[in-house]
């Protein structure tokens, strides 16, 4: 009986000794989760800055092609740059809420329209521009910058 006895008392004391140990791995448990909660948030939180990020980049160039484009097409603002003699001169620029968008033009020269004389020589002439939009987001955390060539044919000026 003794025996017995010896035994069941040592059982339970192992029982006795165990009580802390389910404690300790789970307590484990749950750090380890969060942590792998805590990384998963940086991660999302990574992902969405390099998303905004690369919308903003398009949007950056949007403008700046768009604002080559405006440019382009104002016959107002390449004849000024034509009167301005090769000058860089800004034609365009618009300011607002940490974003810039600018556009400049410079002449670049004269030279014959081949094919536009219609049997009068010198009839026609080409003219070629530099035209540059630039496009600047989060004071210029984020800029985009497309450039242009462009040449408009002319009649031949005296």
């Amino acid at each position: 009986m003794n025996t017995f006895q010896s035994m069941g008392q040592r059982a339970h004391l192992a029982a006795h000794r165990q009580d802390g140990a389910a404690l300790m791995v789970s307590l484990v448990l749950i750090f380890i989760m969060t942590v792998m909660g805590m990384t998963s948030l940086r991660e999302s939180s990574l992902q969405k800055r390099m998303t905004t990020n690369a919308v903003h980049r398009s949007i950056a160039f949007q403008l700046a092609d768009t604002t080559t484009t405006t440019v382009m097409n104002d016959t107002d603002q390449l004849m000024k740059a034509y009167d301005a003699g090769g000058e860089n001169i800004e034609v365009y620029s618009q300011n607002t809420d940490g974003l810039q968008v600018v556009g400049k033009i410079r002449y670049q020269g004269m030279s014959n329209a081949f094919g536009y004389s219609l049997g009068n020589v010198g009839g026609f002439q080409t003219l070629s521009f530099e035209i540059r939009g630039e496009a600047h987001i989060n004071d210029g955390q984020i800029s985009s910058s497309v450039l242009q060539g462009v040449e408009r044919i002319v009649p031949a000026m005296q």
